[in-house]
């Protein structure tokens, strides 16, 4: 299972971010950031910890210790579905 992670996290990362263009789905986003912070701390992806802490800041108090393996194969920066609308100069009302 423990080779599987990082394919389960990516693919729930881009679930997280699709779910903040959808206001039905809204409420799912801090438990699911909460679930994939602690998912990307055991495979070592600290930007992946820190991109979820950004968007909750209440999660900061949560103990999320970083482990010492080897990082995982997925990319290096998580997706953001804000920077690349704002790359593309499509615009979002929200």
């Amino acid at each position: 299972m423990r080779e599987h992670l990082p394919n389960i996290l990516y693919a729930l990362h881009l679930t997280y971010e699709n779910s903040k263009l959808d206001v039905l789905t809204a409420g799912f986003l801090k438990p699911l950031a909460m679930l994939l912070a602690k998912t990307a701390s055991k495979l070592n992806l600290v930007s992946y910890v820190d991109h979820y802490l950004r968007d909750f800041g209440e999660l900061a108090h949560i103990q999320i210790p970083i482990t010492a393996t080897q990082q995982a194969t997925v990319p290096s920066e998580p997706p953001s579905i804000y920077t690349y609308a704002y790359a593309q100069q499509v615009y979002i009302y929200i």
